[in-house]
């Protein structure tokens, strides 16, 4: 396991701007990172490495990840991870990778 640094939430209170290409970054792995839908797209579980690694973003926190097209039950969001909630995810459908995509989206328009 990897040691990290901040997360973008953190970076974000420390740095007023973020260039287009950081966050086209940002897009490109979140987006294409894994073959499952992370359901829980957020500044928060963005990550900076440590040390060598301080040039990589890292995804973390795969507790709602599932398979597309599965099925399942939804829980009451935190106040954290509602307003990065895809439509689907209001909804209560079935994960799919457009709603990781559009959860990204919402995450670049708080940037």
């Amino acid at each position: 396991m990897n040691l990290l640094d901040r997360n973008l939430e953190k970076l974000r209170e420390q740095v007023t701007f973020f260039k287009p290409s950081t966050a086209y970054y940002i897009a490109h792995e979140a987006i294409s990172a894994i073959a499952y839908v992370h359901r829980d797209i957020k500044l928060t579980n963005f990550c900076i490495g440590a040390g060598p690694l301080a040039t990589r973003i890292f995804l973390i926190d795969y507790g709602d990840t599932v398979k597309p097209g599965k099925k399942i039950r939804y829980g009451t969001p935190d106040a954290y991870t509602l307003p990065y909630w895809s439509l689907d995810a209001h909804k209560r459908l079935a994960a799919r990778e457009k709603g990781d995509a559009e959860s990204w989206f919402y995450m670049l328009i708080d940037l």
